[in-house]
């Protein structure tokens, strides 16, 4: 797999940022703006959660590997406040 978050070993993420003052061909200005805007009003504990915890996940989900979401499923979402 290969992407802005799959890096191989070989190379460094840095070098698919663009360099200062310009972003990397994989985001426009307006996500950009998205994010920024969505990071400043909700703050980085959210982010820095799911980094910290990505091993557990493996661990809890790793038994899910490769099996489609069966029907009936559920999903619950919420809105911040």
């Amino acid at each position: 797999m290969r992407g802005p978050i799959c890096v191989p070993r070989t190379e460094k993420f840095g070098a698919r940022l663009g360099g200062p003052g310009k972003l990397p061909d994989w985001i426009d200005q307006d996500e950009m703006d998205f994010l920024v805007a969505e990071l400043e009003h909700t703050g980085l504990t959210g982010p820095l959660n799911y980094c910290r915890t990505l091993d557990l996940n493996w661990e809890v989900l790793g038994e899910y590997e490769g099996r489609p979401v069966t029907v009936p499923a559920l999903f619950i979402g919420a809105t911040g406040t």
